[in-house]
């Protein structure tokens, strides 16, 4: 006789590894995975959803591999990971070209670092004459493939920046490598500019709202209506910053004058001229109505498009089923149970 396992007993189970190179057609991949469901004696008209990352041949809205099953399991409705859909936000609003340039920046310093021991004794130098020494010793790469943990690179960063820039100084006078010496004085160039250091500034500060997302979505136990509700309250309090931008705004600018300060670089803003396609000639009377208007205000409505757009409403339509449960059913409105009425047991009741 089959165990009975609890209904709120949240179950996850590896059932197979399969090996795919050969074909990685969509529809390969999707007979490949019905195969493994009817080989585990498992009914696939059971099948309640599909959650992929966001790999095109696995989420193609026509001959993606969820969307090949979906038309065989109509109720099975395929979803991006929510966290990997997070993070395809975050990649897409950090276009902003100004954002970009200053990732592209960081990156650099880090692996000039990172990559010689021998540069790196330097900054480890130049962080013990820091007054509060910080416990790490290294820069933090950027990850490559999770944006949301770019964060911590950036918090990393924006606090070693005194001692790199002293570093770098420091290597500039004792080294004599051509190619060492030419690295050093691209990367001090660019990280002693004020549009880098505002760039880091609004970048780390907009993140931080969407870290603690990133954690809650990796959750083992997240249904999807407690997702939903955690990616409204994130989305909420960035359109909050967007309505109130000037008064947001101000106090990025304050934190990235002094920081600017602490390391000697004052405020500024690109050349403008009549004519300018590298860089952006927006009319400003002063630096801090610049970057506003360059960086702040497109940063904040690329993170709002891109969570409109992502968060699309099947996660409303899967999360309707919820509403039998009564602490939840009050963060569902103009849902209906019709789409799930063959798997109640008595629907009519409802």
């Amino acid at each position: 006789m089959a165990e009975t396992v609890p209904c709120d007993d949240v179950q996850e189970r590896f059932l197979s590894l399969q090996e795919v190179s050969g074909d990685k057609r969509e529809e390969a991949l999707s007979d490949k995975i019905l195969n493994i469901i009817t080989s585990l004696r498992l009914d696939p008209t059971k099948m309640r959803s599909q959650c992929y990352d966001g790999a095109g041949n696995m989420m193609g809205k026509v001959k993606g591999v969820g969307s090949r099953i979906l038309q065989q399991y109509p109720k099975a409705l395929p979803f991006w990971c929510a966290s990997h859909l997070l993070n395809r936000c975050i990649v897409a609003a950090c276009d902003v070209k100004e954002v970009r340039n200053m990732m592209g920046i960081a990156d650099k310093c880090c692996w000039f670092f990172n990559n010689s021991a021998k540069r790196q004794t330097y900054l480890e130098a130049a962080l013990e004459q820091m007054p509060d020494q910080p416990q790490r010793r290294k820069l933090k790469e950027l990850c490559r493939t999770r944006w949301v943990q770019r964060h911590d690179a950036f918090e990393v960063f924006l606090d070693f920046l005194p001692a790199t820039i002293d570093a770098i100084e420091n290597i500039l006078e004792n080294e004599s490598r051509p190619d060492s010496l030419t690295d050093a004085n691209r990367i001090l160039s660019a990280i002693t500019s004020f549009p880098f250091i505002i760039a880091l500034v609004i970048a780390l500060r907009c993140l931080a709202y969407i870290k603690s997302l990133s954690i809650v979505l990796q959750g083992r136990e997240l249904d999807v209506v407690e997702a939903l509700k955690n990616v409204r309250h994130v989305k909420d309090t960035l359109q909050n910053k967007r309505d109130s931008v000037d008064n947001f705004h101000g106090c990025l600018y304050e934190e990235a004058v002094a920081v600017a300060k602490a390391v000697g670089v004052d405020p500024s803003i690109p050349r403008r001229c009549g004519r300018q396609a590298q860089r952006n000639n927006i009319p400003a009377d002063t630096p801090e109505t610049y970057y506003k208007r360059v960086l702040t205000i497109p940063f904040l409505d690329h993170l709002l498009q891109q969570f409109s757009e992502r968060f699309t409403t099947l996660h409303e339509r899967a999360s309707s089923v919820l509403l039998l449960i009564p602490s939840v059913r009050q963060d569902l409105d103009n849902t209906s149970l019709e789409y799930y009425l063959d798997d109640l047991p008595s629907s009519g009741t409802l």
